[in-house]
């Protein structure tokens, strides 16, 4: 045997394992990830309605989890500037004792798309466009602080196209096709039920957007949006949005409603200090008129825990109609609602 022949075929091996590797790592990235946010809360309804489940809210502590999830996703280098894309995540109960959360997952998105130099295309249940576009106000911890937000969220059978940025404006197109059993937004024309069209701005401080969602059936039935947030000197910001909702009849009901919010966020050290206002107004059949405010505040051990403490107060003012308006009011409780939570969100 010549001298350094092992030593040069371990080498070699070695190096083969790290190309190997490096291959594997540059052409398909998968991330696990998740979030546990669980909160002590206390409820008190003034007004509890008879027989539903208000009535278990009144003066009421309990310990809640508020979207908690887990969720995979990742991508695959395709060459020459294409990779596919996908993510799957799901809502998890983790305050519970049950061992099962609705007979399991809760799916919240579960999607696969391409990407490239000329933006992403995707297909599957996805965040909407308006949603991303102008729900800046949606960053309290506490589940439903948000009631002011007539817009959807996240949407299943959703073809969705992300374009490339230019100068600080991107823009987003969606529509959602379902059948005729794909619950309340079906019906529309040739399966197409909504389109959905998004203009964002991204320059340093300020982010603004605003979103466009067409109903595409017998009923005329649209939601349109605009939000902004500017940061002062990383000290001090200021976020706002608008939102109006109109339909001629659905289920016998007309709608014209709107919304908005507007709040300030105070950062020091590895804190923040929020309050918000919001106001929800309708003129025609539902009179579901709300207003609401709410204090917080959060402290950050870590990029990936902190603790929090919100408080929240909504007046109510509505009737109760029949039809589609029972759906659309159920939860809401009479007169009064006051929310007061303390909790810790970990992220993995």
């Amino acid at each position: 045997l010549y001298p350094g022949v092992g030593v040069n075929k371990q080498a070699i091996c070695i190096l083969i394992a790290v190309t190997a590797t490096a291959t594997s790592i540059s052409y398909a990235e998968t991330t696990l990830y998740g979030r546990i946010r669980n909160a002590l809360v206390y409820t008190d309804y003034d007004n509890p309605e008879n027989g539903s489940q208000e009535a278990d809210w009144d003066e009421q502590w309990d310990v809640q989890n508020h979207s908690s999830r887990i969720g995979v996703k990742g991508s695959e280098d395709l060459g020459e500037g294409l990779k596919a894309i996908y993510q799957w995540e799901a809502e998890i109960e983790t305050a519970d004792g049950g061992s099962t959360y609705d007979g399991g997952f809760k799916q919240r998105l579960g999607f696969v798309g391409l990407s490239g130099g000329w933006g992403t295309a995707a297909i599957g249940r996805q965040w909407t466009p308006y949603y991303n576009s102008v729900h800046k106000t949606d960053i309290w911890q506490l589940s439903g602080m948000d009631d002011w937000y007539l817009g959807e969220t996240r949407e299943g059978n959703m073809i969705t196209y992300a374009s490339p940025d230019f100068s600080g404006f991107s823009g987003k197109l969606a529509t959602i096709t379902t059948d005729e059993s794909q619950g309340n937004i079906d019906g529309g024309e040739d399966g197409v039920d909504w389109w959905n069209a998004s203009l964002d701005y991204q320059n340093g401080p300020l982010s603004i957007g605003t979103s466009y969602m067409k109903y595409r059936g017998d009923d005329d039935y649209y939601q349109a949006g605009i939000g902004a947030k500017y940061v002062f000197n990383d000290m001090f910001g200021v976020i706002a949005q608008y939102e109006k909702m109109d339909s001629t009849s659905i289920d016998g009901v007309d709608l014209d409603m709107s919304s908005y919010a507007i709040q300030g966020e105070y950062y020091f050290g590895n804190n923040t200090l929020r309050a918000m206002y919001g106001s929800v107004k309708d003129s025609d059949d539902i009179d579901k008129d709300f207003s609401t405010w709410a204090l917080g505040l959060e402290h950050s051990f870590s990029k990936r825990t902190r603790v929090y403490a919100e408080y929240q107060d909504t007046e109510h003012d509505k009737d109760t109609p029949t039809g589609w308006a029972d759906w659309y009011n159920s939860g809401q409780p009479d007169e009064e609602q006051k929310k007061f939570g303390v909790g810790i969100r970990h992220d993995f």
